[in-house]
């Protein structure tokens, strides 16, 4: 083939230069033969008998036919661009394909991180808030062991306390001649903070001051009774209700209520208190009349209670009311009027401090 090409184309040199060599001879006449001498030594001798067809331009230039080599090579040569064209085609398409999976890919890793990292912020978020409660309730914790431990009863809800104040007495027993005089009490109870119902003993001392009573006799003269300073010893069971005025439950408003035994002493045979209580305070003084009084009675009081640490300090009244269980006569009626109840009362008003 190399041989044929080589060939072929010292043929085409030849007739492109013929003209110029020839000037005198007819355009028209065959290039071979004058062709033939100058490249018949110079070149190799073709193989193929095949011919080669020339025709002459209209400028007087010889044109070639293509042989079939040229057009199959022109024929494999579109092809080759064509496959090259189709191959750059599908390899850009490869790339914008790889592009594409890429980015989605990044994407995708992109959703995925910022979607670790909202679950990262989420579950650190909820593990603050549990420490923190942790550490509260820890914290909660040691507050109460403190303050258990400086309490008196360990904060098992039992307290004791001291209180004092003045005792007013109302109705029958200031009408007798007795006037206000003071009050000691003693309580010990049990009331938790978070309970609304405890139970609690009274302990008290009462002594009131006192002035003369006249008093009626029968025949309308009067009667005049030297009172003496009377002292009552009390023992009372009460129950307790607790209402929590803050959310620490240190402040609160509480009410009580209960009953018990009252002890009087020092009030005088023949005195107005003593003809209420059941002497016959009309006849000389008898012998037989007690100098001392046992009587059942009931309260009703509130108060309210600041608590200070371990301690609390309260105010606190009450209304005590004792039955005098007597027999009344007509020589009672007569002195003491008709309209005499059956009751002794005072009021005592007290600041006292509890420990827990």
């Amino acid at each position: 083939m190399s041989v044929r090409r080589t060939a072929v184309r010292a043929v085409c040199a030849a007739a492109l230069v013929s003209p110029i060599l020839l000037h005198a001879q007819d355009t028209t006449r065959t290039v071979r033969p004058v062709m033939a001498p100058l490249v018949r030594d110079t070149l190799p001798q073709a193989t193929s008998q095949r011919r080669i067809r020339v025709q002459k331009e209209a400028n007087g230039e010889v044109a070639l036919q293509p042989s079939a080599a040229a057009e199959a090579a022109r024929a494999d040569s579109i092809r080759a661009d064509s496959m090259a064209r189709v191959v750059a085609a599908m390899e850009a398409e490869r790339v914008q394909r790889a592009a594409v999976e890429a980015a989605r890919a990044d994407s995708v890793a992109r959703v995925a991180r910022l979607r670790k990292d909202s679950v990262d912020a989420v579950e650190a978020a909820r593990l603050a808030v549990i420490a923190r409660a942790d550490s509260m309730a820890k914290a909660e914790q040691l507050r109460r062991k403190e303050w258990r431990e400086r309490q008196l009863f360990d904060g098992t809800g039992w307290y004791v306390g001291l209180s004092g104040g003045g005792a007013v007495p109302t109705g029958d027993f200031a009408d007798l001649g007795y006037d206000g005089g003071f009050n000691v009490n003693v309580p010990i109870g049990w009331h938790s903070r978070n309970h609304f119902l405890g139970v609690r003993l009274d302990l008290g001392y009462s002594q009131f001051t006192s002035g003369p009573f006249t008093g009626a006799l029968g025949a309308g003269a009067p009667l005049v009774l030297n009172n003496r300073d009377p002292r009552v010893l009390s023992a009372a069971l009460d129950l307790t209700a607790q209402v929590p005025l803050n959310a620490s439950r240190s402040v609160s408003l509480y009410a009580l209520g209960g009953g018990g035994l009252y002890h009087f002493r020092n009030f005088g045979q023949a005195s107005a208190l003593g003809g209420f209580l059941g002497n016959d305070v009309l006849d000389s003084p008898d012998a037989g009349d007690p100098k001392t009084r046992n009587k059942f009675g009931a309260q009703v009081g509130a108060g309210i209670d600041f608590g200070i640490g371990p301690a609390s300090l309260f105010l606190e009244t009450r209304v005590v009311n004792v039955f005098a269980d007597r027999n009344d006569n007509v020589r009672f009626s007569d002195f003491f009027g008709d309209n005499r109840s059956k009751n002794v009362r005072w009021v005592p008003i007290l600041l006292g401090v509890n420990f827990r």
